[in-house]
Parts: C-alpha cells; structure tokens; sequence
C-alpha cells in the first residue's frame, strides 16, 4: 500500500480505495474521491483512485510553497492534474473529489475545505480563536 493511501480504507473491501492523504511537518491534504459510476466519468479513462492520489500529492507539495495562498497552491494542483488527463474529453465526465487542508502559518493555522469536507483542529490546552 502506497503511503497516500495508508491512512484511509475503502468503503468496502472489494472497492479500489479512492481516498488519498498528503501529511508533512507543516501541511496536510485529505481528498476523499467521489465514487462515481463509470458512466458518469464517460469521458476520463482515469480511475477515481488515480485522481485522488495525484490531487492530494500535487496540492501537498503545493502548500509547502508558503508564497502561494492555500486557494492559489489548490488552483495549480487541481489545472496539473487536469493536464495530466491527455486526450481524455472531461465535458464527458471525469474523477471528482473533496479536499480538506491544513497549513502552519505560525501564529495560525490555515485551512481550506472545497465541498463537504471538514477540517477539525483541537488546541492543546484549549485557547482562544481566531478567524481570520
């Protein structure tokens, strides 16, 4: 098992895992992959699975650059990842996911949720919040 995957289980045993995990020091990635039929990704002969795995690789690595914004650094990965699909015609349908993130950000911590995803942070010793 490759370790963007060691993190997450299939929905059931006989699926493909299409979830994937980036973690670092400084950041974290989850992407939960929508588990969509064939016939609604027509046009993408990619797996579920291969999106998942490259979209939270690519924005992993992308939020290490603090120079971009977490929205910017998102941006890139997920226009790398449609690149990567050749002659595939996405109008047809294609892999889809959600995304939580984190980043360090010392005094904050940043995050960004794209769909129904969450991100929970739990403060040692609790403390106070900030929004911004």
């Amino acid at each position: 098992m490759d370790k963007l995957h060691r993190w997450s289980v299939p929905a059931l045993t006989e699926w493909p895992n299409e979830d994937a995990v980036f973690a670092s020091l400084g950041a974290s990635v989850v992407v939960d992959g929508a588990g969509l039929p064939q016939s609604m990704r027509a046009g993408c002969h990619h797996s579920v699975s291969w999106y998942s795995k490259e979209l939270a690789r690519r924005f992993g690595t992308a939020l290490l650059d603090v120079g971009l914004t977490m929205r910017q650094a998102l941006s890139r990965s997920i226009t790398e990842v449609s690149e990567l699909h050749g002659s595939c015609n996405l109008a047809d349908g294609s892999p889809s996911a959600t995304v939580a993130a984190w980043r360090l950000q010392p005094p904050l911590i940043e995050y960004l949720v794209l769909c129904d995803a969450s991100v929970l942070v739990a403060l040692k010793g609790g403390g106070g919040r900030d929004h911004r």
